[in-house]
């Protein structure tokens, strides 16, 4: 467009100014206004439309500041900036600027450019001309262009130009910080100056290929930062190309992913290794022990998986604490690792068990030297808290290709060789045999039958008398469980009790035998049949039922039974693992005159601190250590220090398992006063009540 200031469009009322004819002022393709002052005094077709206005008579006499918004982009009020700007022309010449309009009433706001030129007047008649230009298109244009300027430089992500012969041209802030190259020193380079040789000539053929054929390529890159570090990235390529479909650019936007690398790793290595120990645990020792099957099969050799099974570690948690079971734990692990060699796995499986994956094998006598190898390690003293500890453990050792062909069939060996070894005696090895297998389903089968029988109420208390040494009396009764097997006849608790605590049946097992102790025991009273007080055991799984007391307090309640007929025996191991809450629910029962005994006293950890904050009123003296008094001076040191500890807690005491008059005589001569075992006779299901009146029950 030509803007001419040799002549102006008249005045309303005027002859035409000479400067700009009357047709040039009409027919022009830009909008013009003559202003008279800073009014309106005339206006042309263009800048009726482009204003949004139908009539030059809804113009005339406005100002144009008056056709804007408030304000202008700048801030600056829109009067203010127009006398200003008007002032400026009348003073010093032409002035071109940039304004905003409202389009008609109402409307959507307009960017013009706008050239403002005095002219001459007549009089005192300060006339000028503006001419208009619409640039709405050119500063959404420019809008954007800032927009992707700022992201360009915000985003996260790296952003790389390169011209069509993928020479960088420009790189983003986050390029520098992702990759370590300022722009400097990358400009006028090729992206190969990243390449870190993790990918092949292959990879990036195809890359290419695929750039050039659909305009663009996403995937995951490795890259080399500047500092030398591999850096995995989500990169995205795309081909720029002109109105002729020859590319011009390419643009290459990076993620970094090494937080997300890292972050994957930590979940992969949380979802496959044990969280205490940082050993692999089931599912990764399944997925590798598959891997050694197929290596194995092509090597024609043989494979071993050992199951390892830590003896009585519960023990050491009931007594110390899992804080402390975790640390030797922890020690436990550290040793087992130590003979296994770095093509194969040790797993733990669960709290105390471990598996082994042997391969390369070609004999089982390899298999068997890792096992010894195991048991020695373990046989050294662990430390915690400044205590010594000596662990044991059970192996089971199941082969392939001779005891199974998949990793499901090996396991299965391996837990049931390990099963044997702890029914031998534990602290030994055994190798899988198809036995074994037998013995697993006839435990399977006697499982269910230990189900019917607790439906079918075939289970009865039997009761073995509890005697006073220095005069033969009976004094108490000892309940103990005995199975009336419909096929089986009489089933001794050493075949279903093991089976029952794996299956979780002890609690409603221990529930049975308690109702019909009591229940018998009234009955006894009632027909003036004088037994003291029976004892009944009771598992752990009642203990941690919450319940205990109150079902006690009702049994007795229900059937009649003075609280002081009744003593309730619990193993040192289970009295160890009590919280304060069930300690004090036993301590009620104490207040209802029951009295609490701990049995198998001696094979435990007791703290002695904690022993006399327990509420008990007798302790039970484990039946080895009064098998062993006659051969093991040990022994009998300790059955006598047991009841020197008991007289200076007030606690009475029982010697269990007596079956000889020797023992007996050993007992009395060191001064114990109770016990009970088979040289008084067998348990029994109707106990004979000839010996005298015991004494008193008064504690």
């Amino acid at each position: 467009m030509t803007h001419s200031s040799e002549h102006s469009p008249p005045a309303a009322d005027a002859t035409p100014e000479p400067l700009v004819t009357q047709a040039i002022f009409e027919q022009s393709p830009d909008g013009m206004l003559l202003l008279e002052g800073q009014r309106i005094a005339g206006c042309n077709a263009a800048a009726l439309k482009l204003l949004g206005y139908e009539r030059s008579e809804q113009l005339l006499g406005l100002t144009p500041a008056a056709l804007s918004p408030d304000y202008q982009p700048d801030g600056t009020p829109s009067a203010e900036k127009a006398r200003l700007l008007y002032h400026r022309a009348m003073r010093s010449g032409p002035q071109r600027f940039e304004w905003v309009h409202c389009r008609g009433t109402g409307g959507c706001d307009l960017w013009l450019e706008v050239l403002l030129t005095p002219l001459q007047g007549t009089g005192r008649r300060r006339l000028s001309h503006a001419v208009l230009r619409d640039i709405s298109q050119r500063k959404e244009l420019e809008r954007r262009l800032q927009l992707s300027a700022k992201v360009f430089t915000a985003t996260r992500d790296g952003i790389l130009i390169t011209d069509e012969h993928s020479r960088i041209l420009q790189v983003n802030e986050a390029f520098t910080r992702i990759t370590g190259y300022s722009e400097e020193e990358v400009r006028g380079r090729t992206p190969r100056v990243l390449q870190s040789g993790h990918h092949d000539a292959d990879f990036y053929r195809a890359m290419w290929s695929c750039i050039r054929e659909r305009g663009s390529w996403s995937g995951e890159l490795w890259d080399r930062a500047k500092s030398g570090t591999l850096q995995p990235k989500w990169s995205t390529i795309n081909q720029v190309t002109d109105a002729y479909g020859r590319v011009t650019n390419y643009i290459a936007v990076l993620s970094d992913l090494t937080e997300l690398k890292r972050s994957q790793a930590r979940l992969q290595h949380q979802a496959y290794h044990d969280a205490l120990t940082g050993l692999p645990n089931r599912l990764l020792f399944k997925d590798r022990l598959a891997r050694a099957l197929e290596r194995t099969r092509e090597t024609e050799q043989r494979l071993a998986v050992l199951f390892i099974d830590i003896d009585h570690f519960k023990d050491i948690n009931d007594s110390l604490g899992h804080t402390a079971g975790d640390r030797i734990l922890r020690q436990i692990a550290q040793r087992l690792q130590e003979p296994i060699g770095p093509n194969d796995t040790l797993a733990r499986l669960s709290g105390d068990e471990f598996a082994v994956c042997l391969g390369g094998l070609e004999d089982q006598s390899e298999a068997l030297a890792c096992a010894e190898s195991l048991h020695r390690r373990l046989a050294r003293p662990l430390q915690s808290g400044g205590q010594r500890f000596q662990c044991r453990c059970s192996v089971g050792i199941c082969l392939y290709p001779d005891n199974g062909d998949t990793v499901e069939e090996l396991l299965r060996g391996a837990d049931s060789a390990l099963h044997n070894a702890k029914s031998l005696g534990r602290n030994t090895t055994c190798f899988y045999a198809e036995e074994l297998t037998e013995r697993a389903q006839r435990r399977l089968n006697l499982a269910q039958q230990i189900r019917l029988g607790l439906e079918r109420d075939e289970f009865a208390p039997f009761y073995q008398q509890q005697v006073e040494l220095s005069s033969g009396n009976v004094i108490g009764l000892e309940v103990l469980v005995r199975w009336h097997h419909p096929e089986r006849g009489l089933v001794a608790p050493g075949e279903f009790i093991p089976v029952a605590e794996e299956l979780g049946l002890m609690a409603p097992l221990g529930a049975t035998v308690l109702r019909s102790a009591c229940r018998q025991a009234q009955a006894w009273l009632e027909s003036g049949c004088e037994f003291g007080r029976i004892a009944v055991n009771l598992s752990a799984a009642q203990l941690q039922d919450g319940t205990l007391h109150t079902e006690v307090e009702r049994l007795l309640e229900e059937n009649g039974l003075p609280g002081e007929r009744l003593e309730l025996e619990i193993t040192e191991s289970a009295f160890m693992a009590l919280d304060e809450t069930t300690l004090a629910n036993l301590q009620a029962l104490r207040q209802h005159g029951v009295r609490l005994s701990i049995d198998d006293f001696g094979t435990g950890y007791s703290s002695l601190l904690y022993l006399k904050r327990l509420p008990i009123d007798q302790l039970k003296i484990d039946k080895g250590f009064i098998w062993d008094m006659s051969s093991s001076p040990e022994s009998r040191s300790i059955v006598q220090a047991i009841l020197e500890l008991a007289t200076i807690l007030g606690l009475d005491v029982v010697a269990e398992g007596v079956e000889t008059e020797e023992q007996r005589e050993q007992l009395s001569a060191i001064g114990c006063m109770v016990a009970q075992g088979f040289l008084w006779g067998r348990p029994v299901a109707e106990p004979s009540f000839t010996s005298p009146p015991p004494p008193s029950l008064e504690p």
